[in-house]
C-alpha cells in the first residue's frame, strides 16, 4: 500500500511525469476500437458454436 501511495505521491506532484503517462494513455487507448472489439467477441461465439 506505500508503494502505490508513493507512485501517486510521484505523479501528483511531478507535471512532466503527468504529461509522459497522458501521452502513454492516449496512444495506448489508440489501440483499441469498438469494430475490432466486435470482430473479436463475433470470432469467439462462432468458435464455441463449433
Amino acid at each position: 500500500m506505500e508503494d502505490l501511495a508513493a507512485a501517486m505521491t510521484r505523479v501528483a506532484e511531478s507535471g512532466s511525469l503527468r504529461q509522459e503517462m497522458s501521452l502513454q494513455g492516449l496512444e495506448r487507448a489508440r489501440r483499441f476500437s469498438w469494430k475490432r472489439c466486435a470482430g473479436e467477441t463475433l470470432q469467439v461465439y462462432r468458435e464455441c458454436m463449433e
